[in-house]
């Protein structure tokens, strides 16, 4: 059985599954990414709080996030109170919300929460926003009709060849043919379970 195209390589993988996960390598790097993009957390002790999580394990995943440039470190102090650090989304940071979109969308489908979703994902019109392929035009393409081509190949410059699985960009329910930026997608708390499947 052949491997996927970029997968051989151990040592500096050119896949970017591969690299991805050497960034966000466990649950709680997740959690830390979500709480700073869905709950604008800055601070040590407002992660701690909110995930449960122990000092010295946050202390490490806050380290390697930073060191891998998905948040940035800033320094702040309180009024009578010693120098502390906090943490915000850098560019690279702010654009895990569309794989968290896709994480999320993908939970509420085959392992939904029992009281439905907690938190609604809409567009700035208010229609519910869903993470989906799109291509170059902002057409939306059906999982089955799309390719995964080694790039540098023939493939790679004529288009489509034999499809593979599939996974997201964001679009708007709404406005398929031109979705608007992730980052103007408005999270909305939910009061029953209305939209299951577009939440976070």
């Amino acid at each position: 059985m052949s491997s996927f195209p970029c997968c051989d390589e151990a040592q500096d993988p050119a896949c970017s599954i591969d690299r991805c996960l050497a960034v966000l390598s466990d649950r709680w790097s997740f959690l830390i990414i979500r709480d700073a993009l869905l709950g604008g957390v800055e601070r040590f002790a407002d992660f701690q709080r909110n995930l449960g999580i122990a000092p010295n394990v946050l202390a490490d995943r806050l380290e390697h996030l930073v060191g891998a440039g998905v948040l940035a470190r800033r320094t702040y102090q309180e009024p009578g109170s010693r120098t502390r650090r906090s943490y915000h989304p850098t560019p690279a940071g702010r654009d895990l919300l569309i794989p968290l979109a896709a994480l999320q969308q993908w939970g509420d489908k085959h392992n939904p929460p029992a009281g439905g979703p907690a938190v609604l994902r809409r567009s700035p019109s208010g229609s519910p926003v869903s993470v989906a392929f799109i291509d170059d035009a902002g057409e939306p393409v059906a999982l089955g009709d799309v390719a995964w081509v080694e790039s540098g190949t023939s493939a790679d410059e004529k288009g489509p060849g034999p499809a593979r699985e599939a996974g997201p960009a964001l679009t708007a329910a709404d406005s398929p043919r031109r979705p608007g930026p992730p980052g103007r997608a408005r999270i909305h708390q939910s009061s029953d379970s209305k939209g299951r499947g577009d939440a976070f």
